[in-house]
């Protein structure tokens, strides 16, 4: 009798592969959120940290993803198939979201010559604020960049999760934008107006005996390109989430 209380118990604790999947995106929303938070704070310890748990817990989603493909299931019980093909999309654009985010964080560190020798660097662990990120964030334009990015990576961190968590046939979240509010979003209209704010502040930053990694003008634009890129990335993982949802 003992022995199969225990199994009952550990039939009923038993989690499946789509729990672990869940798990790994919500942590990793959660991190590339915190990511975001950072960076625009220009803090790049936090930022480095949030990135690398993002980067765990997708590699733990990708695993899982695996295991949850329908094909695998001997019968299908209440609950309608997981939805793989959406599920891998989504999967692929959040690991190039992660891919610029790293780019940013790159651009945004500071490096210096290692004490080993020539052409090796390592990055400035003496203080999480730099002047660069400064530098960025003291532009007007960047508080409504702010505002858009981080709201676009709220919703995704909040919607997309529910809906892989969905077991119904039809997905809805009355949280997603419209189609034509996606897709102006996904133009970054205020990246000109970022460059020339930029041009005139960084002025007095050039250097033509200046590292490339120390190059202030240069990392500057880094940064502000990868924004574009994460701004067209993230609407559209809220556009194959729209999809998903009024798929009939």
């Amino acid at each position: 009798a003992v022995l199969v209380q225990g199994a009952i118990q550990r039939l009923f604790q038993w989690k499946l592969p789509r729990d672990y999947l869940l798990e790994s995106v919500r942590g990793m929303a959660d991190g590339i959120e915190e990511s975001f938070v950072a960076f625009f704070d220009a803090d790049v310890g936090k930022m480095e940290a949030s990135l690398q748990r993002a980067s765990e817990q997708l590699a733990w989603a990708k695993r899982a993803a695996v295991e949850c493909d329908p094909k695998l299931n001997l019968v299908r019980g209440r609950s309608a198939p997981f939805k793989v093909h959406f599920c891998d999309q989504a999967l692929r654009c959040l690991d190039t979201v992660l891919a610029e985010s790293t780019m940013i964080l790159a651009a945004a560190t500071d490096w210096r010559p290692k004490a080993s020798g020539a052409g090796a660097w390592d990055c400035d662990e003496g203080e999480s604020l730099n002047e660069v990120l400064g530098m960025l964030m003291g532009c007007k334009v960047m508080q409504s960049v702010k505002d858009d990015l981080v709201g676009s990576v709220w919703l995704i961190s909040k919607v997309l999760p529910d809906m892989l968590a969905d077991t119904s046939d039809l997905l809805e979240d009355s949280r997603l934008h419209k189609p034509e509010e996606v897709r102006a979003a996904d133009r970054f209209d205020r990246a000109e107006a970022l460059y020339e704010e930029l041009a005139v502040r960084s002025r007095g930053c050039v250097k033509d005996d200046a590292e490339l990694t120390s190059d202030v003008r240069l990392r500057l634009t880094i940064m502000v390109r990868s924004l574009q890129n994460l701004a067209y990335r993230l609407s559209r993982i809220e556009e194959l989430c729209i999809k998903e949802a009024y798929a009939a």
